[in-house]
């Protein structure tokens, strides 16, 4: 178990390292909002004690996870209409993890229900899964995710 984790790991800071890497090589203003939402997502995955908080089941995707923000970057940078579909995208993923941002904080303020918390974990991962399906399809999800689908384990 210790040697999967080690390998997982090793994985994301290899990503992490592509994402960087691509994060620098595109300091022009017009990829600037781009760059910074990649860069807020790569810091809610890699963090001081990331390992502990970041779930055994979700571990295994999150170097695919930061590989997909660096392929965000590559394609939006290939031009205007990339970069236009790109900020249309990040805002329709805003509103979806603004709502499970909502639904998670709905949960604090009712007594633990370890169901519900199930379930706004899942949703949170999803949000992840649907940034991989939209801005960097090539890398793949393990099933099908929509921004509805996440909706819907809010809903409950």
């Amino acid at each position: 178990r210790v040697h999967a984790i080690l390998g997982h790991t090793v994985r994301a800071m290899e990503s992490l390292a592509q994402v960087e890497e691509s994060m620098r090589a595109h300091p022009q203003e017009s990829m600037a909002a781009v760059v910074a939402d990649v860069g807020a997502v790569v810091e809610g995955l890699v963090h001081p004690g990331f390992l502990s908080r970041t779930p055994a089941w979700a571990l295994p995707h999150v170097a695919r996870y930061l590989r997909a923000g660096a392929v965000r970057i590559e394609r939006a940078a290939q031009g205007p209409g990339a970069l236009a579909r790109d900020r249309q995208d990040m805002d329709r993923i805003h509103e979806v993890a603004s709502a499970v941002d909502a639904a998670e904080a709905d949960a604090a303020n009712r007594p633990f229900d370890a169901t519900r918390a199930v379930v706004l974990e899942r949703a949170r991962w999803a949000v992840q899964e649907l940034r991989v399906s939209v801005f960097a399809q090539t890398l793949g999800t393990p099933q099908k995710v929509s921004a509805k689908r996440i909706l819907s384990m809010v809903e409950e």
